[in-house]
């Protein structure tokens, strides 16, 4: 039963109770539809507001990883199109070396090829230096791996090697610790040649073995050391080595012996000549056929080479007694030459081109036992190295001029050792081995040096690990067996010089040139495949992205037609409840008709 009251108006509390929770509910839909969103506070929904807020954290990182991988495929686009410019420069250098490598050009004509060819090499290097992104050099080997994050944590990260296949290992000029290995019996070598016999692209060494023994080929494990292969009897001397019958496998010329290579390591039983002590092979008459030149004890003599692995009779050279001689073109005509150690000059015999020679020239020096022959100032002439360690620089008509005075030596090598296409200088005296890095223009600079643990006779010089670099290997007194010091590698995508100035050289400088053209297709693969790879991630984060987007989406928004209607509704309460309370608010004003009643 009601009460008629006028301290108390319960009706129009209530009322008022109602219009209060009907404005703050319309106020809610106000700001629901105003905003677009279910939640604008975690009191709308603590949990689904949770939930929302990580879907969104992953499509910003997601979204955020879409951003990375167009950055990777923008830097892997800068690299494609480094590596093209690339690619032609190696094309244009190819044409020059095929065009070096016919013989019917002159040394000037080939001096034009070289120098354009030195600019081009100069540009590869440029580009490979210079080829950036975000600061970053794209071609250089030391960029490592490109990561990109793709996603959330680890799972997200898309790693691939940029610049590895591109770039080669050579050596640094420095030569590490000395790697021994050791054999049994008799087997000491004394003086050494290098040559991949069993073609499995390690170097092995050619040795004769002491007090005349006969000569053994020692076969690289490829980390250095080296294991007994077959015994080759009848040797007594020096030796040589080179593909004598034109099938493309390495064969040995010893003192009185051809021993022609199986391709494994093995070879056929040989065919014998009289011959004695120091040898060599070259194509001395230009009909692409490796000739030999040895002595008889009382000079040079030459035996032209049928290119089966015979040899026809012996020309002997009038004057050439000596000590060492070495084959090289100091004429410039395209013909080899002869340097001759004799005493203290050394004696120039110019090659006629069918395996006869005659006497240019004497160069006085002061001590020539042995002299070894490049071209060291890159001018398309041979020049000389003797015993003393004068580098003796040719002129082209016989005549010499003496460009630097280096290491004396006892035995040397001459080739390039740290990958610049500059012969540099590896001179032995004593125990002591010194490496000379060429200038490139017949002067040269000392690099480092190691020490030779015992040695005895002539060192061999090739790569025996595989890893790029040349390495030195000579025989060990202590012990009995071979001593390898390992040339200290690195990393490179830059070219050396190359050299067109002979037909020769430049027969080598295709095979150069057709390397780099592998490494620059494989570079250019992994770049594609790649770039293929960040195409498909990104596709899948922007679905990944949009997805997380929608989750979050049918969480945190409103659904605008339910909160219209909703909203709709709540006016309609509040309008009620506003004239309800209207009314009651004239309740009491009845008990005040009764009081004046």
């Amino acid at each position: 039963m009601g009460v008629l009251s006028l301290n108390s108006n319960i009706n129009a509390l209530a009322a008022r109770r109602r219009l209060d929770e009907g404005s703050a509910a319309l106020q809610r839909s106000f700001e629901r539809l105003s905003s677009g969103l279910r939640i604008n506070h975690a009191s709308d929904d603590a949990a689904g507001l949770a939930i929302a807020m990580g879907l969104a954290v992953s499509s910003r990182i997601f979204s955020q990883g879409v951003r990375n991988v167009n950055d990777g495929i923008s830097l892997l686009n800068v690299a494609e199109g480094a590596l093209g410019d690339l690619g032609s420069i190696v094309e244009r250098l190819k044409e020059l070396a095929t065009s070096a490598a016919s013989s019917t050009l002159s040394l000037t004509q080939r001096r034009s090829l070289d120098k354009e060819a030195y600019e081009l090499q100069k540009e590869f290097n440029r580009i490979t230096d210079s080829t950036r992104f975000n600061g970053r050099t794209l071609l250089d080997a030391s960029f490592g791996k490109l990561h990109i994050q793709a996603g959330v944590g680890s799972n997200g990260l898309l790693g691939s090697d940029l610049g590895t296949a591109l770039s080669a290992n050579v050596g640094t000029g420095g030569f590490g610790t000395g790697i021994f290995s050791s054999f049994s019996g008799n087997t000491l070598p004394t003086d050494n040649i290098s040559a991949d016999f069993n073609r499995d692209g390690y170097d092995d060494i050619f040795a004769t073995l002491t007090n005349d023994s006969g000569a053994m080929v020692f076969l690289s494990n490829g980390d250095g050391t080296f294991k007994a292969g077959a015994i080759l009897g009848g040797v007594n001397g020096n030796g040589a080595v080179g593909d004598v019958n034109g099938d493309g496998i390495i064969d040995i010329l010893s003192s009185n012996n051809v021993y022609l290579g199986n391709g494994d390591g093995t070879f056929r039983a040989p065919s014998g000549f009289s011959q004695d002590v120091v040898m060599q092979v070259a194509d001395i008459n230009n009909d692409g056929k490796l000739d030999y030149l040895g002595t008889d004890g009382s000079g040079i003599v030459v035996r032209l080479g049928n290119g089966n692995g015979t040899f026809g009779s012996s020309l002997s050279l009038a004057n050439s007694a000596g000590d060492d001689f070495k084959v090289g073109d100091f004429t410039g005509d395209g013909i080899l030459d002869i340097a001759l150690a004799h005493s203290t000059a050394v004696r120039i015999f110019q090659g006629a081109g069918n395996g006869s020679f005659s006497l240019l020239s004497d160069v006085a020096v002061g001590t020539a036992d042995s002299v070894r022959v490049a071209d060291f100032n890159h001018d398309g002439l041979s020049d000389v190295y003797v015993t003393s360690g004068e580098i003796l620089l040719s002129n082209g008509n016989g005549t010499f001029k003496t460009s630097a005075t280096v290491s004396d030596f006892w035995d040397a090598g001459v080739l390039d050792v740290n990958g610049d296409g500059i012969i540099d200088i590896l001179a032995q005296d004593g125990a002591t081995t010194e490496t000379l890095l060429g200038n490139g223009d017949g002067t040269f600079k000392s690099a480092s040096s190691f020490v030779m643990s015992t040695f005895l006779g002539r060192s061999a010089f090739g790569d025996f690990n595989g890893d790029g670099a040349i390495d030195s290997a000579y025989g060990n007194q202590v012990g009995t067996g071979l001593w390898v010091n390992l040339a200290n590698a690195r990393s490179a995508t830059s070219i050396g010089r190359l050299d067109l100035l002979s037909a020769s050289s430049a027969r080598s400088s295709l095979t150069t040139l057709e390397a780099i053209g592998l490494r620059i297709s494989k570079e250019l693969s992994a770049i594609g495949s790649t770039q293929s790879r960040l195409q498909a991630a990104g596709n899948v984060l922007e679905q990944s992205a949009l997805n997380f987007t929608a989750a979050g989406s049918r969480i945190r928004d409103v659904d605008v037609a339910q909160e219209s209607a909703t909203l709709l509704s709540r006016q309609i309460q509040q309008q009620a409840a506003a004239a309800i309370l209207g009314q009651a608010n004239q309740v009491p004003a009845l008990a005040l008709t009764l009081l004046r009643g």
